[in-house]
């Protein structure tokens, strides 16, 4: 198994000092409609099959209402519109997602796999067009032979609560 190196810069910034070898990273893969999606695994807390939604007054669009989890009020987004996908009306699943002490669910249609993604997995930049129509992504992975966009949660949540600025992104 191949192991990923960072490299950690002097204090003076000069040179590397040295190379260590870091984990893999676990992430969740999910599907809006043909588009994949990862998170990493450590901002999931749960997947689960959506029994109700309750829809909530005066919310902003891509907040579809709350769900009940385990006695939890957790919001619920559906990022179909923002990605310019028609909204559906059988809403299947939910993940939510963490970032400190904040929470959302984002519906999704299906979760194909838990699974490792390896530093040679990662693609270096994320192309400017899809950076401006989909700015909660920070980078994109190579799985297979498709690629999946890599969500940034706290920019996702930024964005779902209207506080994210995209030009200083």
């Amino acid at each position: 198994m191949e192991q990923r190196l960072d490299r950690e810069e002097s204090s003076a910034g000069s040179r590397p000092v040295l190379l260590r070898p870091s984990p893999p990273s676990r992430f969740c893969l999910f599907m809006l409609g043909a588009e994949s999606f990862a998170v990493e695994l450590n901002h999931v807390r749960e997947i689960f099959t959506l029994e109700s939604i309750t829809p909530v007054p005066d919310m902003p669009p891509v907040l579809v209402g709350v769900a009940n989890v385990h006695g939890v009020i957790v919001p619920l987004a559906d990022l179909r519109p923002v990605l310019g996908m028609p909204s559906s009306s059988a809403l299947r699943y939910a993940v939510i997602m963490r970032c400190g002490a904040q929470q959302i669910g984002i519906v999704i249609d299906e979760v194909p796999e838990i699974g490792t993604i390896e530093a040679n997995d990662t693609l270096e930049k994320l192309p400017d067009e899809m950076a401006r129509h989909r700015p909660f992504l920070s980078g994109l992975l190579r799985l297979g032979s498709r690629v999946s966009g890599l969500v940034e949660v706290s920019r996702l949540m930024a964005m779902v609560d209207g506080t994210f600025d995209q030009e200083a992104a």
